[in-house]
């Protein structure tokens, strides 16, 4: 095996947007979970996941719900906020084979056509949070 891809929402980074929905759903999880099985389905999220742009899925999704404009709008404009730490097992898992001969790839859905892999050297930088360092991959 000479190339080994790691993806970074739900693999190397704890990505949930109830992180972000669950205070403006004030706690209401019946609500949230109403809102994510009929508005921003996993089904649409995985539409940007395959390529279709963020910003057009949107406009889409508003025309379809647009008494929801907001809340829609969130999903991929405060998306920072629905990353919290490293997902340490298959971190640890990549920082092992940091030294190894292999390529390395994160892969990740930034919605442009086509969608980008990013190829980057896995260090361990103490100076950057994981967080902030995925984010920073986010927008290289």
């Amino acid at each position: 095996m000479k190339t080994i891809i790691f993806d970074l929402g739900g693999v190397l980074v704890d990505w949930n947007p109830e992180y972000v929905y669950l205070k403006e759903f004030k706690g209401d999880r019946r609500k949230m979970k109403w809102f994510f099985d009929n508005v921003c389905t996993s089904s649409w999220n995985e539409e940007q996941d395959g390529g279709k742009l963020m910003k057009e899925a949107t406009e889409e999704r508003i025309k379809l719900f647009p008494d929801y404009e907001r809340l829609i709008r969130m999903f991929y404009g405060r998306w920072e906020e629905m990353l919290k730490d490293e997902i340490s097992g298959t971190v640890e898992i990549l920082y092992k084979l940091k030294n190894d001969k292999r390529a390395y790839h994160l892969l990740d859905a930034v919605g442009t056509k086509p969608n980008v892999v990013y190829q980057v050297k896995i260090r361990n930088d103490k100076k950057m949070s994981f967080k902030k360092y995925c984010a920073f991959i986010n927008f290289i």
